[in-house]
């Protein structure tokens, strides 16, 4: 309930904030779904409720995309955040390689997306373990 209270709090603050509550746990692919049909930027970022963003994280971005105005999609380098607000596992992720995509998952956070492509493919797949 508290949550819930902030997030209508900001959106009562700034009408471009859009929220949904869904009735059901859908794990992370059906709340994403959920999210991505009230979208309407050309772009959407991915975040994990315990994700915290660096003041820049978002300028950052925005610099990189106008710098090549046709990516698709961008990724950052991570790093966790101990009890005591220390910095103490950064991954510092390679540049665009196919064959790492493949092989393991370092676009995750923070990921930027071009929505129109998010769509293109119908969203995220729903896995079958999440159902369990």
């Amino acid at each position: 309930p508290y949550v819930r209270a902030v997030i209508e709090e900001y959106v009562h603050q700034n009408s471009r904030i859009k929220r949904v509550f869904r009735s059901e746990n859908g794990h992370i692919s059906a709340c994403s779904n959920s999210a991505l049909e009230i979208a309407t930027g050309e772009f959407i970022a991915l975040l994990d409720h315990d994700d915290l963003l660096t003041s820049d994280a978002l300028e950052e971005v925005v610099r990189l995309l106008n710098q090549h105005p046709e990516a698709d999609m961008i990724y950052s380098d991570e790093d966790k955040i101990d009890d005591h607000n220390q910095l103490r596992e950064a991954a510092y992720k390679p540049d665009w390689c196919p064959d790492s995509f493949l092989s393991r998952m370092y676009t995750c956070h923070l990921g930027v997306y071009r929505r129109s492509l998010v769509n293109q493919i119908g969203g995220f797949r729903i896995r079958s373990e999440e159902h369990t």
